[in-house]
């Protein structure tokens, strides 16, 4: 009789449950390589910008550079992320980003002007405003209700195990070739990975009647993605 109960409550509480759900699986690996790329990324950007100019203010204008757009592109993001298929706007918006990384990874290779370098982050930034809207709720639609909470709980351990890996790597990769370019490189290839494994999720996009863009619209984007992040951030 215990023998036959401790077998469902085992499963009921095993943490590892959630693994063997396949499309939870592919999400959790592709944000595992992505997060891993952009950590190296940014350790890499941060090196270059300071190495090439020696200016404090030139290093302050990278988070500009990707927050300006953010602010722009927030509302009508939130829009989109409500009416779009969601798993369609992050792969586009990924595959954007793996763009912007060929970009940088020619521009630091020639050592062309810092100016390029500024023009693919305000890309970069619009693109990652767009991408984090659409995966602000993405999760709720692989899993069940009851599974959620365990997918949240390995989902900020991914970002925190992907936030140390990262720029271990980023920065052995520095130290071994004194260059950004072959990180730039790397980022862009696990950015189409990761655009690869999202787009093997097998769920279907269910479209709603969309709405008139208007200000009511754009301000409810806008609650969305601004609430979504604040969770992001108090789960990281």
């Amino acid at each position: 009789m215990s023998d036959s109960t401790a077998a469902p409550n085992e499963e009921k509480h095993d943490p590892y449950a959630v693994w063997r759900n396949r499309d939870l699986r592919l999400y959790f690996i592709a944000r595992l390589v992505g997060i891993v790329g952009q950590q190296m990324f940014f350790t890499a950007l941060g090196w270059e910008i300071y190495e090439r100019t020696r200016s404090a203010l030139l290093l302050g204008f990278v988070g500009l550079a990707m927050v300006a757009p953010m602010i722009l592109c927030t509302l009508p993001a939130g829009h989109f992320a409500d009416i779009y298929d969601r798993k369609r706007i992050i792969v586009a918006m990924t595959l954007i980003m793996a763009t912007t990384n060929l970009g940088l990874t020619i521009i630091s290779a020639a050592q062309a002007p810092v100016f390029l370098i500024y023009l693919c982050l305000i890309a970069m930034g619009a693109a990652r405003t767009f991408l984090a809207a659409a995966s602000a709720s993405f999760p709720p639609q692989l899993v069940e209700r009851k599974e959620l909470s365990r997918a949240v709980n390995w989902s900020a351990t991914i970002f925190q195990a992907s936030s140390i890996i990262g720029p271990l790597v980023g920065g052995k990769l520095l130290h071994l070739t004194d260059r950004a370019a072959p990180v730039y490189a790397l980022n862009a290839i696990a950015a189409i990975t990761c655009a690869v494994l999202i787009s093997r999720l097998r769920i279907h996009h269910v479209p709603v009647a969309p709405e008139k863009m208007s200000l009511k619209t754009l301000l409810t984007g806008f609650s969305f993605v601004f609430s979504n992040r604040v969770i992001s951030a108090s789960l990281h």
